[in-house]
């Protein structure tokens, strides 16, 4: 046997004895697929939650070239598309499980999703409604809880972003409360992904207190929310908050690929070149896709930014603004027209 074959035998072996050893403990996966295709996609989310995408989509991808009929995972890979602004790749992935998964409510609210990422509210809420007419889906689909949970917190909270997009903010407001009301102790990743959604949006402060609230979760995955509260800071400017998110992300996820990106570009922005630079480093040598993915998330990259960069004068840092971010991007400067939310307090919100 040649030592590549016998390297990739002894990868494979040993996936599948964490498998067997009961790694489920480790990952949010409940079956769903065969043990290789299983195996597939829990390697496949630990390379996600170190920030290594293009690695996690490429093993997702042989998970399914195995097994093509694998209907979740379309959806998860799906869930990892959108993530990083392949929307077009989300698509075609939302169809296909559609396919195999007929009339079910889950490829409508991730029609929704895909939807709030491009900041298309009416879309987002004919989806939404769609989804509230239909069924789960079959027993086995519903159990996959990390790309299939449907529930109160996650209707409520995406439509809440929705509503905020076609300028409906009282019923936004309302609908993010019960969102908040309705979570159970695990919904800490619906929140994070109504954070990060209303964030591409535009909507910063809606997003800012998702982020917020997922973060007073106690999510055991405490890193991402962090990350992406600073994404919403640094869209905005606000170069020392988004410095300071960061790191407390990188504190519970070293190397996390967005958080070292945002805390470079921040550091830059503020005239801490050889440090924003040695985080750049880092992150690309970890994602070598990293800038294009920042870039087709609106975010400030070193190419649209570095280059402009200057120190901040004294209290700058602090003083940035939704205007100051949509100057600098497109798509920021339609959500935050639209948002109307400055009425929301950055605090926890409590049941009436």
């Amino acid at each position: 046997m040649s030592p590549m074959r016998s390297i990739r035998s002894w990868r494979l072996a040993a996936g599948l004895l964490c498998l067997v050893a009961g790694s489920a403990a480790a990952t949010p996966f409940d079956s769903g697929g065969t043990p290789i295709s299983d195996m597939h996609f829990r390697v496949a989310y630990a390379r996600q939650q170190r920030g290594r995408f293009t690695d996690a989509l490429r093993q997702m991808s042989r998970a399914l070239v195995q097994e093509p009929t694998y209907a979740n995972g379309y959806l998860y890979r799906a869930r990892l598309e959108i993530s990083i602004g392949d929307f077009a790749a989300a698509r075609g992935d939302i169809d296909h499980f559609a396919t195999l998964q007929p009339n079910t409510r889950i490829a409508a609210i991730y029609r929704a999703k895909l939807a709030l990422y491009q900041a298309d509210g009416a879309a987002a809420l004919a989806a939404l409604n769609h989804a509230a007419a239909l069924p789960y889906g079959d027993t086995e689909h519903v159990k996959v809880r990390i790309y299939s949970y449907f529930s109160d917190a996650e209707f409520f909270g995406f439509r809440s972003v929705a509503e905020a997009l076609v300028g409906q903010n009282d019923a936004a407001f309302q609908d993010f409360k019960v969102a908040v009301r309705a979570q159970a102790k695990n919904d800490g990743p619906i929140l994070n992904d109504i954070c990060h959604a209303a964030g591409v949006a535009g909507l910063f402060d809606l997003g800012t207190l998702a982020c917020q609230e997922s973060i007073a979760s106690q999510w055991v995955d405490s890193s991402r929310p962090y990350a992406n509260l600073a994404y919403i800071e640094l869209r905005q400017h606000k170069w020392a908050e988004a410095i300071a998110n960061d790191t407390k992300a990188l504190a519970r996820q070293g190397g996390f690929t967005s958080a070292l990106y945002g805390r470079g570009i921040a550091r830059i922005a503020t005239g801490d070149t050889d440090a924003g630079k040695a985080d750049l480093a880092r992150a690309r040598a970890r994602e070598p896709q990293i800038d294009d993915i920042m870039a087709r998330l609106h975010a400030p990259t070193e190419a649209t930014w570095a280059d402009k960069a200057a120190p901040a004068a004294p209290g700058a840092a602090q003083q940035g603004s939704s205007q100051q971010g949509s100057s600098q991007q497109g798509s920021s400067q339609q959500g935050a027209a639209q948002q109307g939310l400055t009425d929301i307090p950055p605090v926890h919100v409590s049941p009436d």
